[in-house]
């Protein structure tokens, strides 16, 4: 489905592509992923369809698929991306919309045979990722780590205020949005 083109802007079926168009519109576009997300789930027993941003389709959005997200950042423009490397949108990249929706959507590891992390989790998950030199500082400082005589602000630790609030994810949103503009 996702090599059919760009399924943000949507993508007239043809004999090749047909199968793709799930909901039968002649267009292969977002309703296609939703349903997909849909009847991938009840296929393999779940109630409920499978969030954009569940790349690893575990039936949550977690550290896990975040850090596999920020691994795979291309920001906007890149191409060759799929689902399970965090193309959420089908557009072929993993850019700060694809981040956004899956932080939107984070559920934290409720499938798990352990506890739910909390949102501190989130950070130390995303820490692993964004240890490498690859990633610049402002990336470190947001996945937790630390830098000498830097002062934290709004952007770089988003904090929760709520259980609901699911890791700060419009604060998380922003910083993203941000980081995502400079690289």
């Amino acid at each position: 489905m996702f090599a059919a083109g760009n399924l943000v802007t949507g993508v007239v079926t043809s004999v090749s592509t047909e199968r793709f168009d799930l909901v039968d519109d002649d267009i292969i576009d977002a309703a296609d992923i939703t349903e997909w997300l849909s009847l991938a789930a009840t296929e393999i027993g779940y109630d409920t369809p499978f969030s954009r941003g569940d790349i690893n389709l575990d039936h949550d959005v977690d550290t896990r698929d975040l850090t596999a997200m920020i691994i795979g950042f291309t920001s906007a423009g890149g191409t060759g991306k799929t689902w399970n490397t965090g193309d959420t949108d089908g557009d072929g990249d993993v850019d700060s919309a694809d981040l956004t929706t899956a932080i939107i959507n984070f559920t934290g590891a409720r499938n798990a045979a352990v506890a739910v992390p909390e949102p501190s989790g989130l950070l130390r998950g995303a820490e692993t990722a964004a240890a490498s030199s690859k990633h610049p500082p402002s990336l470190r400082r947001f996945a937790g780590g630390s830098l000498v005589g830097h002062r934290s602000t709004e952007l770089d630790s988003p904090s929760t205020t709520s259980p609901t609030d699911h890791f700060g994810s419009l604060r998380c949103a922003r910083w993203l949005q941000k980081w995502c503009a400079h690289h």
